[in-house]
């Protein structure tokens, strides 16, 4: 019988591997990248669409503005 004292949990008293260990904290890390890489994304979508509607709030307010100066004279005469 050995004496070594069993690990909890792992069979048999087996180590884990270091190397998989590794691999696992490999993998956490690249996972935590590519989240940031998509926050980064979302966050640049995001500022894409605020200045696509700040562009089309100021074309609409400009089309607004034209459409009030030229009012009396898109009416037909009165005689027409």
């Amino acid at each position: 019988m050995s004496t070594e004292p069993l690990s909890p949990g792992v069979p048999g008293g087996a180590q884990p591997d270091p190397a998989s260990a590794q691999d696992a904290r490999d993998a956490a890390e690249e996972a935590r990248q590519a989240a940031e890489e998509a926050r980064d994304a979302a966050e640049e979508a995001r500022r894409a669409a605020e200045e696509a509607k700040r562009r089309h709030d100021a074309d609409d307010a400009r089309a607004d503005e034209w459409e009030e100066e030229s009012f009396p004279a898109s009416d037909p005469p009165s005689n027409y």
